[in-house]
């Protein structure tokens, strides 16, 4: 597989603590890639070094085939458009004259702010002075200043950080049309488990500095089992029968203070169902509901880290 990034080994020392360790990243090209965590996970160090912006204390950053180091750094980064933390701009200049002075500094030719302002939809305003613009359109601005130069590679970091949802639906549509239109290689962050959920094709997770799982979304939901709740007048004794019928059963809580106790059971066949519910019946456990459950993707990140992120 062709890969526009990928990181051995790497990691982060400071005062004495990892803050990224050992972290071996694969992100194909071509895709949008999402790397997601909680806040303080390590995701903004890890991206930094990706840029050069942080010298790593081991290991190492391979970016479109090649090694970024001291030797290769510039030619790396003229590859590279990336928007870190909240994007710099002039408020008094307009948003085409600020990618004007982008441009100017990465060294790219001044025809390509147009074509960003379009990618962007930003055509329109782009003659309006950017402190006139909304919190959105200047997201907008800073990701139309990664795309000067139509670069191979962007690296996104918190795009939607702060938008209304008017703004997170526009900022999300545009990544997700970056690989599909123009080819390029996406890797976005975010602790909001629904923005990669509807973005990304793979994902890697990763929390306190460690890569905890890395693979394709479609992977990730698969980890999600279903299972069947069901609700009884005497759960410890509708237990205690299906244990010796051999049926695999537990007993877990729910409700929202958690005290209301139910029978847990694996997917069964409608005929096996039939049989559990007749066994209980006959039994004389009376049976006051039953529900399909399946894990949220909260519950698998939850499984996997031990933490929660925020779900929107």
């Amino acid at each position: 597989m062709n890969y526009a990034i990928q990181t051995k080994n790497l990691c982060k020392e400071y005062k004495g603590e990892l803050r990224v360790s050992h972290l071996n990243l694969n992100i194909p090209s071509g895709c949008v890639y999402g790397f997601l965590g909680p806040n303080g996970a390590g995701k903004s160090t890890t991206m930094k070094m990706m840029l050069g912006l942080v010298k790593p204390t081991d290991g190492a950053v391979r970016i479109l085939g090649k090694t970024m180091n001291e030797k290769n750094r510039l030619t790396v980064l003229s590859m590279i458009g990336s928007l870190i933390e909240s994007p710099a701009y002039y408020g008094h200049l307009s948003g085409r004259e600020n990618l004007e002075i982008a441009a100017t500094l990465k060294g790219v030719n001044k025809k390509s702010v147009s074509h960003a302002l379009e990618i962007v939809h930003l055509n329109d305003v782009g003659n309006k002075k950017v402190k006139h613009y909304s919190l959105g359109m200047k997201q907008r601005l800073g990701i139309a200043c990664a795309l000067l130069g139509n670069p191979k590679l962007i690296l996104l970091d918190e795009p939607t950080n702060g938008l209304d949802p008017a703004g997170i639906q526009e900022i999300r549509q545009l990544i997700c049309r970056l690989p599909k239109q123009y080819g390029m290689t996406v890797l976005v962050s975010s602790h909001l488990l629904s923005e990669i959920d509807q973005m990304a094709a793979e994902i890697g997770i990763i929390d306190h500095g460690e890569l905890l799982f890395e693979n394709s979304l479609h992977v990730l939901h698969a980890h999600s089992q279903e299972s069947l709740h069901l609700r009884t007048s005497e759960p410890k004794r509708a237990l205690a029968l299906l244990k010796e019928k051999h049926v695999p059963a537990s007993l877990s809580t729910s409700g929202p203070d958690r005290r209301d106790t139910i029978l847990s059971l694996p997917m069964l066949s409608d005929s096996e169902l039939s049989g559990v519910l007749r066994a209980l019946i006959t039994d004389h456990i009376e049976v006051f509901r039953i529900e399909e459950s399946k894990k949220s993707l909260e519950d698998i990140f939850l499984d996997l880290t031990g933490r929660s992120v925020c779900l929107s």
